[in-house]
């Protein structure tokens, strides 16, 4: 009787909808062919990311899960020529919406209160709803005495409605996730790590100066959830 009164707390009435808001940031490169360009080379930035998340219990410790969030996919353009010094850090915002089919593997926050594992994975759309600019370039007329180019700072907002690099705003991807957390009464708390693979060439069309490019993000946030 006292092991009965003692599991008691740790239970819950089943509660099948959830629903979280989490918080962190991505970090990001643009996976591209530059086999044809000298000196060249793509390096990952850092940005923000916030999700709203809808998930539900359909079946024992499985659920399917969606939402839609903000994240930046940030990332650097260099060139190592030492002559040249040319750099551009883009800023990349996406309108992100996932849909999931997961698996709590530990413990079952709809049910039990505690510590709780779960993994999900699926496919992600996302829209790219603006990109800032900032560069520095070398004057090519300009050369200094010790042999290097006066450079250039440039910071804008990419127009697309000319959309002179002919980007896709629409995306696809696959996207792996796993969260940790702890599980209260009504509400949860927890940390996740997320993996995005965009499987959609961001270009409309191959051209000489362009390989196959795709963003890849690693995404780590915190957040909290509320059941009902």
């Amino acid at each position: 009787m006292l092991s009965g009164m003692m599991a008691l707390p740790l239970s819950v009435q089943a509660q099948k909808l959830k629903v979280s808001l989490d918080a962190g940031m991505s970090n990001s490169v643009l996976n591209s062919d530059v086999s044809n360009l000298v000196n060249t080379r793509y390096n990952t930035k850092f940005g923000a990311v916030s999700r709203v998340n809808l998930e539900y219990n359909f079946y024992k410790d499985f659920i399917v899960a969606s939402g839609v969030g903000f994240v930046q996919k940030n990332y650097e353009y260099k060139k190592t020529d030492s002559a040249t010094g040319t750099r551009s850090a883009y800023r990349n915002n996406f309108i992100n919406i996932p849909l999931h089919v997961g698996l709590y593997i530990f413990n079952n926050p709809h049910n039990k209160r505690g510590l709780w594992l779960k993994i999900q994975g699926g496919a992600f759309y996302e829209y790219l709803a603006g990109i800032r600019r900032n560069g520095v370039y070398p004057v090519f007329s300009e050369l200094q005495k010790d042999g290097h180019y006066r450079l250039r700072h440039v910071s804008e907002k990419y127009d697309f409605d000319r959309n002179e690099n002919h980007l896709k705003r629409g995306l696809f991807g696959l996207e792996g996730k796993a969260e940790f957390g702890y599980s209260f009464t009504e509400f949860d708390v927890f940390a996740s790590y997320a993996y995005q693979y965009g499987l959609t060439d961001i270009y409309k069309a191959k051209t000489s100066a362009n390989g196959k490019s795709r963003r890849i993000a690693n995404m780590i946030t915190l957040g909290v959830a509320y059941k009902f």
